[in-house]
């Protein structure tokens, strides 16, 4: 099972902490655990397509 990662999310957007972050692009990426969403509270603008959520 892939899951998102705090390490997985900080190197893709070199963003120093969660709450920093407005974009994420996760496209492809066999995702099935998208959990840590929760905890990104300024996300405006979220890419998951082709996962497996």
């Amino acid at each position: 099972m892939a899951r998102l990662t705090e390490d997985m999310v900080v190197a893709r957007t070199r963003a120093s902490d969660l709450s920093s972050i407005k974009k994420l692009n996760c496209w492809g990426g066999e995702l099935q655990d998208i959990s840590l969403l929760r905890r990104m509270n300024n996300v405006e603008v979220l890419s998951l397509s082709f996962n497996m959520i």
